[in-house]
């Protein structure tokens, strides 16, 4: 009793700004939750506001520090330290405008479209700060996006900058005063071309999704149309020279195979062309060299302009190394052209450099487009997504249907949707009934039966009837822009491999550049003979060979798929980080109600003591308005059906008490409603019946939920309450023990009702009679265990316990602060989803640590190669054409190994 009624609790309000979203209400909570002493917190993005409560030994400059390190600003609210009662009444606060709205004649929706709706909720609510989104074009190595992301990061006033290469798009958070122009004028300052997607995320949505997929498409169709032209001028290039040298080729001290290939066909193709051996071989070689210049003048100036653009800013990346190689192999060919005896001399044939010019470029750019479509095949989960929503809805007007354009919708609007078309937003359903198919959102592979007051999401697609749907959603608070948003910033959000790749992509070119002239050196030294042609071929070789693109597509790529199929099975993965994690959880903590129970718990016993049933009905359902706990929600839907059309009584002084219960005051009475031991803790047990008390041991001997109801000191009433297993919960522990997972249930219900639920499901651990510090105690236990946590729940009471843990999953019908906090939203009420969540994530880091394996290791093995380390067996050295064909391997590979994950599919457990 002592702990639930603590006069030494007190609470803190802070100022925090940069909270954009639920998911940075998430970070917050989670900062402030790992001070010691800190029993709860909340933070609020809509008024940039975090409340705190601590046991009295909290400094206000360490809430303020621990905000500052979560990467957002904190300042104290006036007055905001001092102590407050845990359980006085709260100042008046003023009523929400939403309570004033006569009960709601909807038919309670699905489960995965509130979470949806509540997922958006905040993010399209910033403050003081901003969400810019840019288009970036020219980006084709990790070093380019080091360089995107250092100079948006120069910007004054901007916080953060995160560069996706796989998107091409840069995501920068700052106030709203940054000017759009400025972060352009930055990205090409740095050698890149910008347009801006939108200045924010909500602006960014509403102009439509459409908008982003035909940038996509533009980029595509761009890359399609202009490097296969431009690899296909080199290639052609590259197989002229390649015949028209043949006359020119002699015996080479340094041949390598593809040389000496060449050498072979020599006598069968002057049979076929004996008059190009009749030709003066200046002239060939000229001829040749005006090939190769036009390949340097055309096509590959690409290379050198981007690689002077790296000079400018003091930079390299892998246009660099294409541009030396190119640039070395021209002037090469221009010596060799002009005095052929200086490599005659060094057993060097000059044709080598009259291939490597159109060759090298020629398989670059072949290979960027290869690898360019194999992007554009990983982003086809989040180009899906997009074209969902249509350009045109039908509009009901009173004399007539209209066509508008999507965009033009406004909250309020009657849209009219066909068989067989596409729901254009968000809604509730007035006039209608059909089948509706909700596969793309939330991986349900049936259509679900909706009719009048259920709620359709934009997307989904309407099997069979004709709907009348009133429009409750646009633009970015729908739950399709919430998906898209979702994916995007998981894409945008860097795991640690990818900051690793990062760092060693920044120092890569420079490794490269010195690795290069190492090898020649040596070759100068050791070489008995034909020293400087060798290491002329071995550096060039090196510096093509080299390739820094697959480290920057190893992470990215692998993410991009990987969320997009998770959003194709009902996952919603909010960040990338998270699929690190998730891969390694070796405990999950589930909360009960709502979570592995279905959330929709019936009132199956009563018992009022009160005077006046009615009014002090309609005083319960007045506190059942303050609370979003899914008891709460019951048994208003309950009690409405009694007294549907009464007002209901003002609430002064409201207030929620997480895990605890209800209290305001009501019509000048102080009542409260919540769990036995905090009512009893303020109650006056001595002056009920004996009746009464019979009554309340009856009660809470017999299974089932409980809410207790006082008024001014005196128990009035309980209601009793049970809830539906869900049938997913049982294979879902079962699966997850399969795995070597701990399961716990940690529940705010009485332990009477949690451990048989428990021992029925095999969860291995359950806890009753929970407050929220208690759950987080539990997390907190096990991290310091050394498990690996993901806390599972739905409601408010789960909000301090998901910040705690090191991945939080809400589950389908979760409250917005359960999906506010979040790693993980279950679009559909499925646990099983739990399982694939975490099977995805470890074939996604499987593939990753592939990924990053192949980079790494193609590198430490492919320039040594080039270097000549073979020579002593195989008396040759690699020419830069064979380097080229390498390199333009690499990184399709890695792009090809990502996409595996595309053909991923649950374990069938059950």
């Amino acid at each position: 009793m002592a702990r639930l009624a603590n006069s030494a609790k007190k609470t803190v309000h802070l100022r925090v700004s940069g909270m954009s979203c639920g998911h940075c209400e998430g970070r917050v909570v989670k900062a402030l939750h790992a001070v010691p002493g800190v029993t709860s917190a909340t933070a609020s993005a809509a008024n940039q506001r975090a409340s705190i409560d601590h046991n009295g030994a909290v400094a206000a400059a360490d809430l303020i520090g621990a905000i500052e390190l979560a990467g957002f600003g904190a300042e104290q609210a006036g007055g905001a330290d001092a102590p407050t009662d845990a359980d006085a009444d709260p100042e008046p606060q003023p009523r929400p405008e939403s309570r004033a709205d006569p009960p709601a004649v909807v038919v309670a929706p699905p489960a995965f479209t509130a979470t949806l709706a509540m997922v958006v909720g905040s993010a399209a609510n910033a403050a003081t700060s901003a969400d810019y989104r840019l288009r970036i074009h020219g980006m084709t190595c990790a070093a380019c996006v080091r360089a995107v992301e250092q100079a948006l990061l120069a910007v004054s006033d901007v916080q953060t900058a995160s560069v996706s290469l796989v998107l091409e798009q840069a995501r920068v958070v700052g106030p709203r005063s940054i000017a759009v122009a400025d972060l352009v004028a930055a990205v090409a300052s740095a050698g890149y071309s910008a347009a801006p997607v939108g200045p924010s995320v909500a602006q960014y949505h509403s102009s439509a999704p459409h908008n982003s997929s035909a940038v996509s498409a533009g980029l595509v169709e761009q890359t399609e149309s202009t490097s296969p032209v431009a690899a296909g001028w080199c290639l052609a290039v590259g197989v002229a020279t390649m015949v028209a040298s043949l006359p020119l080729m002699q015996h080479a001290h340094h041949a390598d195979p593809l040389e000496q290939a060449l050498m072979a066909i020599a006598e069968p193709v002057r049979s076929v062309l004996p008059q190009l051996w009749q030709v003066d071989a200046a002239v060939l070689r000229w001829t040749l060299f005006a090939l190769c210049t036009s390949v340097v003048l055309l096509p590959a100036r690409q290379f050198f302009v981007a690689a002077l653009h790296s000079v400018r800013r003091q930079t390299t990346d892998m246009n660099t190394l294409v541009a030396l190689g190119v640039g070395a192999a021209w002037i090469m060919c221009l010596v060799g052209t002009i005095t052929p005896q200086t490599f005659d001399s060094q057993g060097l044939g000059a044709q080598v450099w009259y291939d490597a010019v159109p060759w090298v470029p020629g398989f670059v750019l072949l290979g960027r487009w290869l690898e360019g479509r194999a992007r554009a095949m990983t982003r086809q989960g989040l180009d899906a997504l997009l074209r969902l929503q249509p350009r045109l809805a039908t509009l009901v007007q009173p004399d007539r249907d209209v066509q508008v354009a999507v965009q033009q919708l406004q909250v309020g609007d009657r849209i009219r949707v066909a068989s067989g078309a596409q729901v254009p937003t968000d809604g509730v359903i007035e006039h209608g009934s059909s089948a509706v198919d909700e596969s793309m959102m939330t991986g349900e592979s049936l259509p679900i039966a909706r009719s009048v007051g259920d709620r359709v999401l934009g997307g989904t697609a309407v099997v069979d009837g004709s709907l009348v749907v009133l429009v409750t959603k646009v633009g970015a608070e729908t739950a399709l822009a919430a998906i898209i948003a979702g994916i995007e910033g998981a894409l945008l959000a860097k795991p640690k491999l990818q900051r690793i790749a990062d760092r060693v992509a920044a120092a890569f070119t420079p490794f490269v550049l010195g690795f290069a002239l190492l090898a020649a050196a040596i070759w100068l030294i050791a070489a008995a003979d034909h020293s400087w042609g060798a290491a002329l071929v071995v550096a060039v070789s090196v510096v093509i060979v080299a390739c820094p693109c697959a480290m920057g597509l190893a992470v990215p790529t692998a993410v991009m798929v990987a969320t997009g199929s998770a959003a194709r099975r009902g996952l919603l993965i909010r960040n990338g980080v998270v699929l690190e994690r998730a891969g390694q959880v070796s405990a999950v903590v589930f909360d009960k109600t709502g979570t592995l129970t279905s959330g929709h718990p019936q009132v199956t016993n009563q018992q009022w003591w009160g005077a006046d049933s009615v009014a002090g009905w309609l005083a319960v359902r007045a506190l059942c308005s303050v609370s979003t706990h899914p008891l709460a929600r019951a048994l208003a839907s309950h009690l409405a059906k009694n007294a549907a059309d009464e007002p209901l009584p003002v609430t002064v002084a409201a207030h929620a008490t997480a895990g605890r219960g209800v209290a305001a005051q009501v019509d000048g009475v102080g009542w409260r409603m919540g769990a036995w031991p905090w009512i009893a803790a303020q109650a006056a047990l001595d002056l009920q019946t004996e009746s009464v008390r019979s009554a309340i041991v009856t009660a809470q001997a017999s299974p089932g939920s409980l809410v207790f109801v006082a008024a001014d000191q005196a128990i009035v009433g309980y209601f009793q309450l049970q809830d539906s297993p869900r049938l997913s919960a049982a294979p879902t522990i079962a699966a997850l023990h399969a795995r070597g997972i701990t399961t716990w249930l940690a529940s705010g219900d009485r332990a009477a009702n949690v451990h048989p639920l428990a021992t029925e499901f095999g969860v291995q651990h359950a806890k009753g009679d929970l407050l929220p510090e208690d759950k987080v105690a539990i997390v907190q236990g096990l991290r310091a265990q050394g498990h690996v946590v993901a806390v599972v729940g739905d409601g408010v009471n789960d909000g301090p316990a998901l910040a705690s843990a090191d991945v939080a999953v809400a589950i389908g019908d979760g409250s917005a602060v359960a999906a506010g906090q979040a790693d993980i939203v279950l679009l559909r009420p499925d646990l099983t989803a739990v399982v694939d969540a975490i099977d995805l994530a470890q074939a996604t880091d499987r593939i990753l640590r592939q990924n990053l394996a192949w980079a790494l290791g193609y590198n430490v093995l492919a320039m040594p190669l080039a270097a000549g380390a073979l020579y002593p067996w195989t008396h040759s050295l690699p020419s830069p054409m064979l380097a080229s064909v390498a390199m333009a391997l690499s990184s399709v590979c890695v792009v090809g190994n990502s996409l595996r994950l595309r053909t991923w599919r649950r374990v069938d457990f059950g």
